[in-house]
Parts: C-alpha cells; sequence; structure tokens
C-alpha cells in the first residue's frame, strides 16, 4: 500500500483533485518537500577502516578543531569514512578553511560538497 487511507472527513476538506491532476496531488498552496540542503565541508581523510577514522577524529579535536565522520557505502569500492571538518553555506568559505586548515595541520585535504 501506499500508506493509510485519508478518513472520510480529510477527503470531504480535500475535495476532488482538479482536472487532469491524479488522485493524491499536492493541493494549491501546498508545500513541496525540500531537497535536502547542501554544504561545503572539508575532507581530510577518506579510509575504510574505523578505528583509523575514529585515531584520526581524536589527533584533529586535540588540535581544537571539530571534525566529524561521514560514512558511506561505494557500490564496487566498499564502505567508507570520511573525517570532515567544517560546515559552509559557500564553496569560497570552505576554500578559505581549507587553506588555513592545510597550513595549520600540515595534512592535505579537499573541499566537497555534501548534503545532509
Amino acid at each position: 500500500g501506499a500508506g493509510a487511507p485519508a478518513s472520510p472527513a480529510a477527503r470531504a476538506l480535500a475535495g476532488p483533485p482538479p482536472p487532469g491532476e491524479p488522485p493524491g496531488g499536492s493541493a494549491p498552496g501546498g508545500v513541496a518537500p525540500a531537497a535536502p540542503p547542501t554544504f561545503f565541508t572539508v575532507q581530510a581523510k577518506a579510509t575504510q577502516n574505523k578505528d583509523d577514522a575514529e585515531r584520526f577524529v581524536r589527533t584533529l579535536a586535540g588540535k581544537g578543531l571539530h571534525p566529524f565522520v561521514a560514512e558511506v557505502d561505494i557500490p564496487g569500492k566498499g564502505h567508507w569514512y570520511r573525517v570532515r571538518v567544517g560546515r559552509f553555506d559557500s564553496r569560497a568559505k570552505a576554500d578559505r578553511y581549507l587553506a588555513d586548515f592545510e597550513r595549520e595541520t600540515r595534512v592535505a585535504a579537499f573541499v566537497t560538497a555534501a548534503g545532509h
């Protein structure tokens, strides 16, 4: 099934769908589901070893940074742990942070878009 049927009262309030629109379509003035927001982050490491990722997170945290791990399954390549730092609303801000990050940590990293 596609979910629970609407109650008779809900169907009466909704009225019939407009001509040409399938039943269950969005009502006028309705809000469409939003796409997940995109942000930019600095990826400092990717590993398939969870312990390795957690050790690296502790190392960066010890430098006063706030890293996080994003887990991902890559078809044909397996499960990966991506160690990332920062959450920026523009690539330009992430690029500026990347320059500081690499200078201060001596870790090669790159900016990537993420959508969570």
